[in-house]
């Protein structure tokens, strides 16, 4: 679940596990044992975790929307390809270096 969100957002594992511990702390999400792995724990958002999401998100989408106003729709659409290539070759990078650290 982790390494999935950090390649998503294209940040270190290490990176999201320390925010997903400081929200956990702050009772914005729980998290649960897995029986079937033991590394793995699936996280869910506590209702105050919810409450907080939809209070910002009005706000991230008007900061989003601020910066990209003076973009055609082609050219919004051309950077969204471009940021998922960079995101998908820093994912492919991610992993031959930790494939190196493996050896």
């Amino acid at each position: 679940m982790l390494s999935a969100l950090s390649e998503r957002l294209m940040v270190s594992c290490g990176n999201i596990t320390g925010v997903v511990d400081r929200m956990e702390k702050d009772g914005l999400l729980r998290r649960e044992r897995c029986l079937e792995d033991r590394a793995r724990h699936p996280g869910a958002a506590d209702a105050r975790g919810e409450d907080l999401y939809r209070e910002v998100l009005p706000a991230i989408r008007t900061y989003i929307e601020e910066r990209l106003c003076g973009m055609s729709d082609e050219e919004k659409w051309r950077l969204a390809e471009l940021c998922e290539t960079l995101n998908a070759r820093w994912g492919s990078r991610r992993s031959e270096a930790g494939d190196r650290h493996a050896r």
